[in-house]
């Protein structure tokens, strides 16, 4: 296997490259000791959503989804999956999910461990620009924020479909680390600095279920995607 950013991929012939995206959750649910209490529908489909995210700024498409849950299938179990899948299914993706329960021990706390794999005809290569906009859809939030705005989290079908415009230089979602830790991956990849410009997007802050994906692009495009998206903010110039 090899290592591209967070993924790890391998190509399995010369059109296509097999990738593999993870995530995990614990605490969060409607468990006694959960500290974020949500249903488990909600766990599961943003849990999903993240791995989902990292695949879709890789150009690969999933077609397996492995979740490893460590409570019991009923009842939260069952809501979880069923969250998974409403993830695949707001994108109109058909995916093979399967995986394991705990149905030995009673669990006081909600965590899980999803695997999803994808694949895409080729790898990212790298475009030449002398200098671009990054911008970042959505903001970036944790725990009970993401509950509460879900309007200002980055859409997941917007995502796809600025990707899908040509207009796109680069993009990568942002986690737990926060977008300046991405700003760094980004200045070590292309080998230059971005210069931040003042925004009103906590930087440093974490991005919980990937609530927002930086892009790289053009002045021109930029303009084009801030009039035709919500969320839309510069971050700064990579130049």
């Amino acid at each position: 296997m090899n290592k591209y950013r967070d993924l790890s991929y391998m190509k399995l012939s010369s059109a296509e490259i097999l990738w593999v995206a993870c995530d995990s959750a614990g605490g969060i649910g409607n468990r006694d000791l959960d500290i974020i209490k949500c249903p488990a529908e909600v766990v599961g489909y943003f849990t999903a959503r993240v791995a989902l995210l990292e695949l879709l700024c890789v150009n690969a498409e999933p077609f397996i989804c492995i979740n490893n849950l460590c409570v019991s299938m009923n009842p939260d179990g069952k809501s979880i999956i069923k969250g998974i899948n409403n993830c695949f299914l707001e994108m109109d993706y058909k995916v093979e999910i399967t995986g394991s329960t705990e149905e030995n021990f009673i669990v006081s706390q909600t965590a899980l461990g999803l695997t999803m794999l994808g694949k895409s005809d080729k790898l990212i290569e790298k475009k030449i620009f002398d200098k671009a906009i990054c911008f970042s859809l959505g903001i970036p939030m944790i725990g009970n924020d993401v509950l509460n705005n879900k309007d200002k989290i980055a859409n997941l079908k917007d995502v796809r479909d600025i990707l899908l415009s040509d207009k796109i230089i680069d993009s990568i979602p942002v986690g737990s680390k926060g977008i300046e830790y991405e700003l760094s991956v980004l200045n070590k990849d292309y080998l230059k600095n971005i210069r931040l410009i003042e925004s009103v997007v906590d930087i440093k802050k974490s991005a919980g279920p990937s609530t927002c994906v930086l892009f790289l692009c053009g002045e021109e495009e930029y303009n084009y995607f801030k009039r035709k998206y919500n969320n839309v903010n510069i971050i700064g110039i990579l130049e």
